[in-house]
């Protein structure tokens, strides 16, 4: 599977999450269900580390994949910045940021209309 087919995977679970966290309340939300969305999001991540580099002939050692999944906020971006330099990489990582707002901004949207529908 190619790194942008797992980053289109990885929005489109943070549509479905902030669509499930609309209809859910958080007294009522069992940890059970983000410990599972943690880990697919953190699989998710991991699986597009490797493939992209792959795609870029990278190396990547066992190391680094552990800090990408113990913290990803750190290591993701150094991953980028390293493997496309300082410009393109900060430019990438802004373009995702903004998807991943907006994504996640509709999928709240979506998440409270269907709870309003719900209720009425």
């Amino acid at each position: 599977m190619t790194s942008r087919y797992l980053r289109w995977i990885f929005l489109a679970l943070a549509f479905l999450s902030t669509v499930h966290s609309g209809f859910v309340q958080p007294e009522t939300d069992p940890d059970g269900e983000r410990l599972v969305e943690v880990l697919l999001f953190t699989f998710v991540i991991l699986m597009w580390v490797n493939a992209d580099s792959r795609e870029r002939n990278v190396t990547v050692t066992r190391l680094f994949k552990v800090g990408v999944v113990c913290m990803a906020g750190i290591f993701v971006p150094l991953y980028v910045i390293r493997t496309r330099g300082w410009p393109a990489g900060a430019q990438r990582l802004g373009v995702f940021v903004v998807q991943l707002i907006g994504i996640s901004m509709s999928g709240a949207i979506v998440g409270l209309m269907g709870k309003q529908f719900l209720s009425a």
